[in-house]
Formats: C-alpha cells, structure tokens, sequence
C-alpha cells in the first residue's frame, strides 16, 4: 500500500498545483483611445483600488488623440479578478468622465477550471454635460478557457 501511495502521490500533487495556478496569467487588457480634444487623467479615487486579485499597469494620462493600454493579471488563488477604471478630462471648468468595471471569476470548488466561469462588464458615463462626454466600448476578445479579455475603449467629447 506504500509504494502504492508513494507512486501515485506526486501525480496528485501536480494536479492540484495545475488546478491553482493554471491561471496565473489570466489577463483584462483595456486599449483606452481618447478622442476628447483635451488631455485625459487617471481619476484616483477609481484607481486607488483598480485591482482586485493581481497587479495592473494603468497608464496616469492619456494624450488626446492616443491610446493607453491598461492590463490587470491575476493572481492565481483568486476567484474574482476586477479591474476598475476611470479616466476624466476638464472641458473649460467641467468634470467629465468614462468608468469601466471589468471582473473575471472562476474558477471555484464547483467550478474546477480550466478558465473562467465567466465575466461581468460595467460601463458607464460619468459627469458631463447633455450627451458629452461619449463612451464607447467592445469586447474585442473573450476567450473564457485561458480567462483572457480585450477590451477598446473610446471616450470622445
């Protein structure tokens, strides 16, 4: 019984190490273009706590007239992975701002993986004035084996 259990101990052993970090690098990646005319800032108070379960690359401006990429990669022991994001502009003496919430879950103990369960998208326009600013968004890639989304972003005045 032993060597049985010797012989079949370290097969055991990398199954569960696969089934927690299978997905350590899951990715939320968010290619954000600003087309406002004006200089975009990070707003703090959203990215204070951007990440929920990894690390994230959130650029603090974007230029008018580019594109930033953010990034948020998970930690392989999180169910949740959230990444929250808002970018706000000053037109003459107004506020406005676009915010997108991304959280990717799974997996869980009914929910062993590989890859995501799912996903949740929350987009919204922030302050502003009539229909400015315009927020834009589309889920470019979804790929819930490997727990890897795409997202464009665009937020014009």
């Amino acid at each position: 019984m032993k060597n049985i259990l010797r012989s079949i101990l370290p097969a055991l052993v990398a199954v569960a190490t696969f089934a927690t970090t299978v997905h350590a690098n899951d990715t939320i990646t968010i290619n954000w273009t600003n087309s406002t005319g004006f200089g975009m800032g990070r707003d703090f108070t959203a990215a204070y706590n951007a990440c929920n379960g990894g690390t994230c690359t959130i650029p603090h401006d974007i230029n008018s007239g580019t594109t930033g990429v953010l990034t948020h990669t998970a930690a392989s022991t999180q169910y949740i992975r959230t990444m929250s994001t808002r970018f706000y502009y000053m037109d003459g003496l107004t506020r406005k701002s676009c915010q997108l919430v991304v959280s990717a879950y799974g997996p869980n103990s009914t929910f062993p993986g590989p890859g995501c369960e799912g996903k949740s998208i929350t987009f919204s326009k922030g302050n502003g004035t009539g229909t400015s600013p315009v927020c834009q968004w589309a889920l470019v890639t979804e790929d819930s084996k490997t727990c890897t989304y795409v997202f464009n972003v665009t937020t014009m005045n």
